[in-house]
């Protein structure tokens, strides 16, 4: 079964089904990210929604992940908000790409290619 199946089976009511929901997103995201040869650098917890910094291999250039409120149902995981950072804590921003959920690894390995360098920050 895939995370958007589990997901889609067992709706999220309260603190305790978000807490499983993390559970099983976080480990599914680390997997797809290591898969695609990416490192999981940092989890910021956030009520109700997923966001995470990843690293490209060598931990020289960083994309910021985060969706929408996942007690919405499973429609966050048709809009993963991908967006590039110069260092590992900046958030001022550069604009958003989107993936679905289930390209994550490999829609951020492709922004953390040669695209990352050649677009201005």
């Amino acid at each position: 079964m895939t995370v958007r199946e589990e997901l889609e089976a067992k709706p999220m009511i309260g603190m305790n089904d978000w807490a499983w929901a993390e559970e099983l997103i976080l480990a599914d995201v680390k997997a797809q990210l290591a898969d695609a040869g990416l490192k999981f650098v940092k989890y910021l917890p956030n009520m109700f929604r997923f966001a995470c910094v990843v690293g490209n291999a060598d931990n020289t250039k960083w994309i910021h992940v985060t969706c929408d409120d996942a007690r919405e149902g499973t429609g966050w995981m048709d809009n993963v908000r991908l967006r590039r950072m110069s260092s590992e804590r900046d958030w001022k921003g550069d604009a958003f790409h989107y993936c679905v959920y289930e390209r994550l690894g490999e829609a951020c390995a492709e922004y953390l290619g040669d695209a990352y360098d050649d677009e201005v920050l």
